[in-house]
């Protein structure tokens, strides 16, 4: 019988796990070893006269630890990682060629259905996380200027704003490099749209290129139309709301002020 979606994913959950049990008692060994030869390496360093002091011992330089190879259960778990995330890619890409197709085959019709699920999974939990990080990070950098307003801290609040203030920092810095990053890459396909599209001929490569951006610079340009509309419209109604208050300020003095001299009449 075929396995459901969920079973699959279950199942890959389940061998997942088991994986990271075998890397770990891996790991675990590969420890004790290394234990147990430093160990043996200090005790013959001991007999001969010549054991090093305990800070020369547990300080060993940079370069060394840029030497030493590389744990066999870290490069399993490297090379597993690298062939799940492009198995991942493969799958997405997959569905959206067998989507993009008029007609589909019966094998494809069963492989666009068994694909399906699974990555609209991947993509709701990608989602997931990214909200997960903005909200960590933006509670992170309320709380830094929460209490950077503070007059004074305790010694509690010192020790958090020391620890947060540089991450917060760092992750302005990396928001700043990626928004850089992002205005580069658009400009630049924008440009080549520009380019291809002014060109009397293209080779098949060019046209396929064309085909591929496209749509992604037309679409940026619609939504970019949108946005600077949605910043008008909102400008706009702040300008009359302000009018319309000091309008209202202005009746309500006339109205005070005739008041007034309406009652200094009756007085009089």
């Amino acid at each position: 019988m075929p396995q459901s979606a969920g079973v699959a994913d279950r199942l890959r959950t389940l061998r997942d796990k088991v994986a990271g049990l075998a890397d770990f008692a891996e790991q675990l060994k590969e420890a004790q070893r290394s234990l147990a030869e430093k160990k043996k390496k200090l005790k013959l360093m001991q007999e001969a006269g010549s054991a090093p002091t305990v800070q020369a011992a547990s300080a060993p330089t940079a370069q060394a630890a840029q030497d030493a190879p590389v744990p066999a259960w870290k490069q399993r778990r490297k090379e597993r990682d690298t062939e799940r995330y492009q198995g991942r890619k493969g799958a997405i890409a997959r569905v959206a060629e067998l989507k993009g197709r008029e007609e589909l085959t019966g094998e494809e019709a069963e492989e666009l259905a068994r694909l399906e699920p699974e990555v609209a999974e991947w993509k709701r939990k990608k989602a997931e996380n990214a909200v997960n990080y903005r909200g960590a990070k933006k509670a992170a950098a309320d709380r830094v200027t929460e209490l950077e307003g503070r007059e004074e801290l305790t010694g509690e609040e010192a020790e958090e704003l020391a620890k947060l203030q540089p991450k917060v920092a760092k992750q302005k810095e990396q928001t700043q490099k990626n928004k850089q990053t992002y205005r580069k890459m658009i400009n630049a396909e924008a440009a080549r749209v520009a380019e291809l599209q002014g060109r009397e001929e293209l080779t098949e490569e060019q046209a396929e290129e064309l085909a591929r951006l496209q749509p992604k610079v037309a679409k940026r340009k619609e939504q970019t139309q949108k946005n600077n509309q949605t910043y008008r419209k909102a400008i706009n109604a702040e300008a009359d709301r302000v009018a319309e208050l000091q309008g209202r300020e202005e009746l309500t003095g006339t109205g005070r002020a005739g008041g007034g001299a309406e009652a200094e009449k009756g007085g009089k």
